[in-house]
């Protein structure tokens, strides 16, 4: 019997843990799932647990896998705390590369003018000028995209 009640504590936390994460009220996350709150209240009581087509319903629903919420092995909020840490991870680099193609924008541009100037004795008069021609023009491109992503994907995640 002890052993019963253990793991409906262990589910308990997760459901509660889920709840907490999307930041809803037992009433909220009751009318998402299609219950009452009181069912969800039990829940997270320890008192009783769902049946499995509405833990299916709250994996889909909130994107956590079906293991955390049976096994509780895992708080669901430290998953999702790892997830967005990784992902916080690609925006820097996204953000650190578009940038640093930008900065050497204008070093590659006066490099450019100079192997110009020393192959066709010619050359621009501004070194920026070289910026919109062939190879600069991809490096500037990829930049200004990386740079779009990121700021793409962190509104995303805002809303």
């Amino acid at each position: 019997m002890k052993k019963a009640k253990d793991d409906n504590q262990n589910f308990a936390k997760a459901i509660l843990n889920v709840r907490r994460d999307n930041k809803l009220t037992q009433e909220q996350f009751a009318e998402k799932i299609g219950v009452t709150r009181q069912a969800v209240s039990r829940w997270e009581m320890g008192i009783s647990v769902p049946n499995i087509n509405t833990i299916t319903l709250i994996s889909e629903k909130f994107g956590v896998s079906i293991d955390v919420i049976l096994k509780a092995t895992e708080n669901v909020t430290e998953k999702r705390a790892a997830s967005i840490k990784k992902t916080r991870n690609y925006e820097f680099l996204l953000l650190f590369i578009g940038i640093a193609g930008l900065i050497t924008l204008p070093f590659l541009a006066k490099w450019e003018q100079l192997k110009s100037m020393e192959s066709f004795k010619t050359a621009y008069e501004h070194s920026s000028d070289y910026i919109l021609e062939y190879p600069l023009s991809i490096i500037l491109m990829f930049a200004l995209l990386l740079i779009g992503l990121d700021i793409y994907i962190i509104i995303k995640k805002r809303r």
